[in-house]
């Protein structure tokens, strides 16, 4: 059977699904990425529907909705027959608006600003918001150092690209970094978030943000969400637009993600290599064909990188 007729065939059996279970009539379905489809129905109304693999994530997401004004946010939306969610072998789908637009891109300063303000209009409105048993995950430091661990079994894949001393460089840096990161109580962040009811979305790529023809702008998938302290959201934040602007401390400051008071614990936290053991890892298991573009392209930042680290380690002493 070629694509085609397997494309074919999933979006039929998707489409008798979905009016089985939600009484949802489908004209047109789209698979756009892994686990979401782009779907039309009779009406002409536009939908993402959503495969998940664990219905915890997902209830989770439904009661903050439940609890969150939507703006602006993509929140999830029943289906026509009222079911928030419907299953099929042990398989979660939800439906979700469409929203016409664009990804932001970091690349450009405007986009970098209105994902700030865009951020920080969610999380405004994502504080005071208690729900049932909200999924409690590992501190940061705990999560990095258990994504160390994941890298460091890389080194091979490095030593086949001539780049081993890169690999033991990132190792060793981040240990470094570490031992900085002990000076501040993440776990008190933690509890201080949980405390005061506040949420981050936990995965502020440029691509989970939508800009419509207004130039309104909407964030979308939650699978990340999660009760603790909303620096997390700038850390990652602030590491994804470094490479965007010459890794200039200065116009960092710029976009004033945080208090002042935070400026420390939050730079000393960018300064972990995490973003850059992330995106390896995500690369070795989801596209093992384009390893070597990306270690190569890693090892032009890195310079960069370990002076930009260097200087504020300094500044923040």
């Amino acid at each position: 059977m070629n694509n085609k007729k397997e494309r074919d065939e999933i979006v039929n059996r998707l489409s008798s699904f979905l009016f089985e279970e939600g009484e949802l009539e489908v004209y047109s379905a789209i698979n756009i990425k892994k686990n979401v489809f782009k779907v039309t129905d009779t009406n002409g109304e536009k939908y993402i529907i959503k495969r998940h693999l664990q219905k915890k994530i997902v209830d989770q997401q439904w009661q903050f909705f439940d609890n969150f004004s939507n703006n602006p946010v993509i929140p999830f939306i029943a289906f026509p027959n009222s079911q928030k969610i419907i299953k099929k072998n042990n398989q979660i789908w939800t439906i979700a608006p469409y929203i016409k637009g664009e990804h932001l891109n970091y690349r450009f300063k405007h986009d970098r600003g209105s994902a700030v303000a865009t951020l920080k209009k969610f999380h405004a409105q994502a504080e005071n918001i208690y729900i049932e048993q909200p999924l409690i995950k590992n501190n940061v430091i705990i999560r990095w150092y258990k994504r160390l661990e994941e890298f460091k079994k890389t080194e091979n894949i490095f030593a086949k690209y001539g780049l081993k001393n890169l690999h033991k460089d990132i190792v060793q840096t981040t240990v470094k970094q570490f031992y900085r990161l002990s000076d501040y109580s993440w776990d008190q962040c933690d509890y201080s978030g949980r405390k005061k009811g506040r949420w981050i979305h936990g995965d502020v790529a440029s691509h989970n943000f939508i800009k419509n023809n207004a130039d309104e702008v909407f964030m979308i998938d939650f699978d990340l969400l999660e009760c603790t302290s909303q620096i997390y959201d700038y850390i990652q934040l602030g590491q994804r637009f470094l490479p965007y602007i010459n890794w200039n401390l200065e116009e960092l400051f710029s976009y004033q993600m945080v208090e002042e008071k935070e400026h420390k614990l939050w730079l000393a936290a960018i300064n972990v290599p995490s973003d850059l053991m992330r995106e390896t890892l995500h690369s070795v298991s989801e596209k093992p064909g384009e390893v070597g573009r990306h270690l190569k392209q890693m090892e032009k930042q890195w310079e960069r990188r370990k002076l930009f680290s260097n200087y504020t380690n300094k500044v923040i002493q």
